[in-house]
């Protein structure tokens, strides 16, 4: 949730925290200076004007990532947006723009999306900022028991975060990996053999563009162990993806938090598929440190 922002990083080992559910009550407690960070940050850079921007920052961190949607629900127009995006963006770098990692054009297009590019300012807007009125009136523990009872929602999108960041810490680190990472990032595009032309997405792509080596990977943040109906899934999307068809050499990786069925572990045997549970990947980072 906080992103190894350092400054919680270090409250987190001063106050000997044990977990999530004991920093946010820490964190969201009557006295604390964090609670209203994010807000008393933008206030300051933007003063008056602030509200614009904390709409729009809400907007982002609630899912609206396109520039329509995020004029849908803030009443601006989307002609009008750039402006503000720029200062959070190019300025502040608190949000990020992104496009699929296989986009050669990496300008601004219609298919481009913006995320929040700070944990704690994503978590703060989306699940405290909706409260913040309760919290003022008082009702601290209801706000501090909704806030823990919300990490459920928020952990399975952090997951493919962790993978993604633990890709690039064994392509830095290690020869584990079938190839060297050139970029990586998510896909989403509209699937054309289908009639609605449905929106499909990939949890994580790597490629390579000298060896035209490509990863698909899928990541599962479930109690259940990942069987092969997931790979299947990955499979066929791979195919949605446009990027060196003829030419590319393609790789698969599964994460799971639950672990794989046997079935699902005798097809990765057969087929080249590198799976990668909580106690792998653990395994893996402590070996190479």
């Amino acid at each position: 949730m906080f992103g190894g922002i350092p400054h919680f990083n270090k409250y987190f080992y001063t106050h000997k925290l044990k977990n999530i559910e004991e920093m946010i009550k820490n964190i969201f407690q009557e006295t604390s200076v964090y609670a209203y960070e994010p807000r008393d940050f933008l206030m300051e850079e933007f003063g008056r004007g602030s509200a614009t921007y904390f709409s729009i920052l809400y907007a982002i961190s609630t899912g609206k990532t396109k520039v329509s949607d995020i004029a849908g629900v803030t009443d601006i127009k989307a002609t009008s947006l750039q402006p503000y995006l720029y200062e959070l963006r190019g300025v502040l770098n608190i949000i990020i723009y992104e496009l699929p990692v296989t986009q050669n054009n990496r300008g601004i297009n219609k298919k481009g999306i913006y995320k929040v590019n700070d944990n704690y300012m994503e978590f703060w807007f989306s699940k405290f900022y909706p409260v913040i009125n309760q919290f003022e009136l008082g009702n601290y523990e209801g706000v501090i028991n909704n806030l823990i009872n919300s990490i459920n929602s928020i952990v399975p999108y952090k997951f493919e975060d962790i993978c993604k960041e633990f890709l690039v810490y064994l392509n830095n680190n290690s020869s584990y990996l079938p190839f060297s990472i050139s970029k990586i990032g998510k896909w989403w595009g509209k699937n054309k053999l289908e009639p609605n032309y449905n929106q499909e997405e990939i949890d994580i792509i790597a490629i390579n563009d000298s060896t035209l080596d490509i990863i698909f990977s899928e990541c599962k943040w479930s109690n259940k162990p990942i069987d092969i109906d997931v790979y299947s899934n990955l499979k066929r999307k791979s195919g949605l993806v446009s990027w060196n068809n003829d030419k590319r050499i393609e790789h698969f990786i599964l994460f799971s938090k639950s672990g794989f069925t046997d079935r699902m572990r005798e097809t990765a045997k057969l087929n080249n598929i590198i799976l990668f549970d909580l106690v792998k990947m653990q395994e893996i980072i402590d070996s190479v440190v």
